[in-house]
């Protein structure tokens, strides 16, 4: 237990540490619309930044996503 808290510590002082992700905003076509990178920490925000994407283009079209460690 001791040992595990340790390296959590030392692992927030370390980017290298944290995972990053490349998410994508796909069509129903399967298309990339869209493709940024994320933190883990926001990549539940990856759905909303599509969305976003979607209203700002004024598309109906309904944009999927998906994230992969970089």
């Amino acid at each position: 237990m001791r040992l595990t808290l340790i390296l959590a510590v030392l692992c927030l002082g370390f980017a290298s540490c944290e995972k990053n992700y490349v998410c994508e905003c796909t069509g129903t076509d399967g298309a990339v619309k869209k493709s940024f990178e994320v933190n883990e920490w926001k990549k539940n925000m990856a759905k909303d930044k599509c969305v976003t994407y979607q209203n700002n283009i004024n598309t109906s079209i309904a944009l999927g996503y998906t994230c992969v460690i970089k």
